[in-house]
């Protein structure tokens, strides 16, 4: 017995329309991923605006706290710029002799190392010879990445200062559940915003305890190392351990004194974080999975760089919380 398929053209038109929408998707996937990180940026600023905006214009809360955000990422790229290109420059003098200390441990691992200095630095200037064919291409992505932050800015910007701007956002999506789904987000976007907010101080605290205890050992670059002690801190477990492991071997490389005590700091400088400070901000702390986190950071870091490493977290946060709230069958 012979079939026949017959393919209706109000199916084909709409095969067709899927197509096109996939096609568009793709086409203008960069402004949807802006518009994403500028609807996290908003929820990051909707407290301070909302406790502004009672005493003056939501427009000029806004405009204040963005101005102090931006002046603060101004002024600490220009004053820590000068003391961590300083320490770089010391780093690269002390290169030779670094080298001299770790080949021959690395020879006895087993792991094949350079024969001399002079062949480092022969790679070296292959590889900035290299680097530099490909200038043009990364000053087009250097304005691509100023007019990307520009828009995501502005976006998050105009969503911050229109008064329930999220939620008459939210409303005009989800028309049928609005309500529900208006009480489970400001209960969601309280939480991630403190879980941010607890994550900054947290790392704050732990490159200033690291910043003070290098110095105080008088090991080399403290405040390269702290700063990465402290952002590092961001990703759970393995951040730490990296980047804590980079310190001590640099304090080794010193001496063997240094390198244990820097150990020793390090480790009460994370049972001071992990069980004093914490515990005390987080009253309504929500804690997210180290595996989400830490997919998040690539999958941002990917797409956006640094900042999208970084405004990635919470915007997997608020993914992951609706999802359970999905399956808690309360969506």
């Amino acid at each position: 017995m012979n079939s026949k398929l017959e393919i209706s053209n109000d199916t084909l038109f709409k095969i067709a329309f899927f197509v096109l929408f996939c096609y568009i998707l793709f086409v203008i996937r960069e402004i949807i991923l802006w518009t994403l990180f500028a609807f996290v940026l908003a929820i990051l600023f909707e407290k301070p605006i909302n406790f502004l905006s009672t005493k003056i214009p939501r427009v000029l809360a806004g405009l204040i706290v963005y101005l102090a955000f931006f002046l603060f990422l101004v002024s600490s790229v220009y004053f820590l710029s000068l003391p961590l290109f300083k320490e770089l420059d010391n780093f690269l003098k002390l290169l030779p002799e670094y080298f001299e200390k770790i080949s021959p441990s690395l020879k006895a691992l087993g792991i094949i190392s350079f024969e001399s200095f002079k062949e480092l630095t022969q790679n070296l200037q292959s590889f900035l010879i290299s680097a530099s064919k490909n200038f043009v291409s990364a000053i087009s992505t250097l304005f691509g990445g100023i007019f990307s932050a520009f828009t995501i800015f502005s976006l998050a910007f105009f969503l911050s200062i229109e008064e329930r701007g999220i939620e008459k956002l939210i409303s005009l999506i989800f028309r049928e559940k609005r309500e529900t789904i208006i009480r489970i987000w400001k209960e969601i976007e309280e939480k991630i915003s403190f879980w941010f907010g607890i994550k900054i101080v947290t790392c704050i605290f732990c490159a200033i305890l690291c910043f003070l205890s290098l110095l105080a050992l008088k090991i080399n670059y403290p405040l390269s190392l702290s700063l990465l002690f402290g952002i590092l801190n961001f990703i759970p477990i393995l951040g730490p351990l990296f980047s804590g492991a980079l310190i001590v071997i640099i304090a080794l490389l010193d001496s063997f004194y240094k390198g244990i005590l820097a150990l020793i700091l390090l480790f009460l400088i994370q049972i001071i974080e992990g069980n004093v400070l914490t515990p005390i901000l987080a009253k309504r702390y929500v804690e997210l999975p180290p595996f989400l986190i830490l997919i998040s950071l690539l999958i941002g870091g990917k797409l956006m760089g640094l900042w999208g490493a970084i405004l990635a977290i919470p915007l997997s946060g608020l993914f992951f919380r609706f999802f359970q709230r999905f399956f808690e069958k309360e969506l």
